[in-house]
């Protein structure tokens, strides 16, 4: 039975060609590295038996930092060994380990780096939200150099992270090193075409759009008013996303810093007002509507012909087809390329009652 459990402890130390040295609770390198430190490193399952039961009987070694500082949770997080990183916090929040579990998550290393700041640096989504939603004070903490978490991703250009990040606003630090802060990371970035974007074309004005951050989108416009413009990849700008969103508080700060981004169409010819409609953003539509801005927009035609009348009718959007329809500026006469009107739409549509088209009509 001995030789058995040995045998299956050695399958459980080999990884990759990696041998974990022996997983020897009393074992600590030169580095400072204890048992937990080489396991993650050597990607050791950390469901297995033998981890499991070094974790019950050598518990305090979880939370004991190597020489740089680095606890096992600070080398997970660094080298993306998710497994490994959910492990140590499920078992750092079990009861009798609570007090450990604050200190954990908290705990700096010797550049001051928290596991968050690690997990960040090096782009390892899955633990960065799980560390986020554990303790989302743990966004307002800053390293040596006084770089927060928010700050780094938006550095190394990890958009999806800062956008993670940003839904614990106002919590979260925006603070950087040397007297910066993300905002003049971001712009920073922006300048180089190759850097500022993600695989959807998307920059950090348009997370913080999307998150319906009002505030960092005011101070991303303070910046550099232009980067309202910018478009995505399917030629959406952060007005287009705001309105597909519902998020009013965004629109207006864009509106009034911008009065003419409503004018700029994606690339399916569309206007932010045709996106609110699609999307049955009531308040949003209402809103554009209400703005002088839009006058000249209320009529735009997209890549099929469609007003946002149109639109509406299609979708069936009673609410925000009166509200359309009743507009003065709004043409009920424009056909799109199926020769149709938003009236004749609404005629063979199945998506109304009786009662309810002939209102519209009306």
């Amino acid at each position: 039975m001995s030789s058995l459990f040995c045998h299956r402890g050695l399958q459980e130390h080999v990884v990759a060609g990696c041998v974990n040295p022996e997983l020897d609770p009393h074992r600590i390198t030169k580095a400072g590295n204890n048992t937990f430190h080489n396991a993650v490193k050597c990607g050791t399952n950390p469901l297995a038996v033998r981890v499991q039961i070094l974790l019950r009987l050598h518990s305090v070694l979880s939370y004991k930092p190597n020489n740089k500082g680095d606890t096992p949770l600070h080398v997970a997080a660094r080298f993306g060994n998710d497994s490994f990183a959910m492990v140590l916090i499920d078992h750092a929040r079990e009861p009798c380990h609570i007090n450990d579990y604050t200190t954990l998550l908290k705990k700096a290393n010797q550049v001051g780096n928290t596991a968050l700041h690690e997990a960040v640096l090096n782009g390892h989504f899955k633990i960065v939200e799980r560390l986020k939603d554990e303790d989302p004070t743990l966004t307002n903490l800053v390293n040596n150099a006084g770089e927060s978490p928010l700050f780094l991703a938006v550095d190394r250009g990890f958009y999806e992270i800062a956008s993670i990040i940003l839904d614990t606003f106002p919590i979260c630090s925006l603070l950087g090193r040397k007297g910066m802060n993300f905002m003049h990371a971001a712009v920073i970035r922006l300048y180089d075409p190759d850097k500022g974007e993600d695989e959807f074309g998307w920059k950090p004005l348009h997370y913080a759009a999307s998150m319906g951050h009002s505030r960092v989108v005011k101070l991303f416009l303070e910046a550099k008013k232009s980067l309202a413009y910018n478009k995505d990849k399917q030629g959406m700008t952060a007005l287009h996303i705001a309105a597909r969103s519902g998020h009013l508080g965004v629109i207006r700060k864009l509106m009034n810093e911008c009065p003419d981004i409503g004018e700029v169409l994606d690339n399916g010819n569309r206007s932010a007002l045709h996106i609110a409609v699609e999307h049955k953003k009531v308040h949003v539509a209402h809103t554009l509507l209400n703005n002088k801005a839009f006058i000249d927009v209320i009529n735009e035609q997209d890549c099929k012909g469609n007003t946002a009348l149109h639109v509406a009718a299609v979708c069936g959007y009673y609410e925000i087809f009166v509200s359309l329809a009743s507009n003065s500026r709004t043409d009920k006469r424009i056909m799109n390329e199926m020769g149709m009107t938003a009236l004749d739409i609404i005629g063979r549509s199945n998506l109304l009652g009786n009662v309810e088209k002939a209102i519209t009509k009306f």
